[in-house]
């Protein structure tokens, strides 16, 4: 695993190198790349290494790499649209991929879809969902300091913890068995 690690960074180093030289060609040498090498030109781009920073160029090879499944590409897009990192703040747009990876088991999209419910943000504020997603993350292992249950459940009364908590396990179950989990509840708000 470590030597194929190597060599995709080797081979992006590479690329990198020769995008320098011939930024029309790296495009049409990377069309046909792996999710994971675009989610690597991506943060190259969007951290400005090796390459001039480009939010669009970013955006789009995350876009590339999300669109093949790569959860951590999907967790950057949402971040672009939260920020508005070269695009317009649109969090309808994060709350989707931030959910495509979140229904794959990516725990810091899971608190990403906790916190835009507990706020309100591109949904309609839910503070089940909120607690379900949160305790997912934690489950999952997502640790972060100030991420704590506990700003979840100040206002919930203990029937509303229970059914977060039931919500939380449902959310497992489909999640471990690989099932997506259909939401209908996305708004415009930005």
């Amino acid at each position: 695993m470590k030597i194929k690690a190597l060599i995709i960074i080797h081979l992006l180093l590479i690329t990198i190198s020769y995008c320098n030289k011939s930024s029309s060609h790296c495009e049409q040498q990377t069309l046909f790349a792996s999710a994971e090498s675009h989610y690597l030109l991506g943060i190259q781009f969007s951290k400005g290494v090796e390459v001039p920073l480009s939010y669009k160029k970013a955006h789009h090879y995350f876009e590339s790499s999300a669109h093949q499944g790569n959860t951590n590409a999907q967790y950057q897009l949402g971040l672009m649209y939260c920020r508005g990192r070269g695009l317009e703040v649109d969090f309808k747009r994060a709350f989707h991929w931030f959910l495509k990876a979140a229904n794959k088991n990516h725990p810091l999209c899971q608190a990403c879809i906790g916190i835009m419910y507990k706020r309100g943000l591109g949904v309609k504020a839910c503070k089940l969902k909120s607690y379900a997603w949160t305790s997912l993350a934690k489950t999952n292992g997502y640790i972060y300091p100030g991420f704590s249950m506990k700003s979840c459940t100040d206002k919930m009364t203990k029937t509303e913890i229970t059914e977060g908590q039931s919500l939380a396990i449902e959310l497992f179950n489909r999640i471990s068995s690989h099932s997506l989990v259909v939401h209908s509840e996305v708004t415009s708000k930005k």
